[in-house]
């Protein structure tokens, strides 16, 4: 049996920062996927189709520092084949089109705020909320995106090294 991937395009809000960044779900769906463009990249979804009878795991995907949300999409594609709910950020001002958080503290800081309010936003999703299994969420990343997925799960990171690092970045 094929198994189809749903996929929606969604935005997230930060109100409080005045921020509003993507995101990509990608779920299990009965609907047959077709081949869509996603910039340079072409996906076998099934754009905005219904999801799957069932409650699924949410695994939310963090990218590397300049990446974008389509930086793990086989990972994504592969969940969503295998009955997850994957969710795939563009972390504002950290990613391939603005990456001009790169040096700071205030990247360390927003990158696990917007991944909870992108968790938020999916279990709150009309689509979503009576099919995501809230109690199994799991979170991954490469490079800093493994920091925001750890400082996201109550990690306490030593910044003396990256303060330092920004300070000397930014003197030149």
């Amino acid at each position: 049996m094929e198994k189809f991937v749903g996929c929606c395009k969604e935005e997230v809000c930060d109100k409080e920062n005045d921020i509003i960044f993507p995101m990509l779900a990608r779920y299990p769906t009965n609907t047959a996927s077709t081949p869509v463009a996603f910039g340079a990249f072409s996906l076998e979804v099934a754009m905005d189709a219904p999801i799957a009878e069932g409650r699924f795991p949410l695994v939310m995907i963090s990218h590397g520092s300049a990446g974008s949300c389509l930086a793990h999409r086989a990972l994504g594609m592969y969940l969503a084949q295998n009955g997850f709910v994957a969710g795939m950020i563009g972390h504002p001002f950290n990613n391939r089109h603005n990456n001009e958080l790169q040096y700071t503290l205030q990247k360390m800081s927003y990158r696990p705020r917007h991944l909870r309010m992108a968790i938020d936003a999916v279990c709150a999703h009309a689509q979503f909320k009576n099919h995501v299994a809230q109690e199994n969420v799991a979170i991954t990343g490469h490079s800093v995106g493994g920091y925001t997925a750890l400082a996201l799960a109550g990690g306490a990171p030593h910044t003396h090294a990256l303060a330092a690092l920004c300070q000397k970045s930014t003197r030149g």
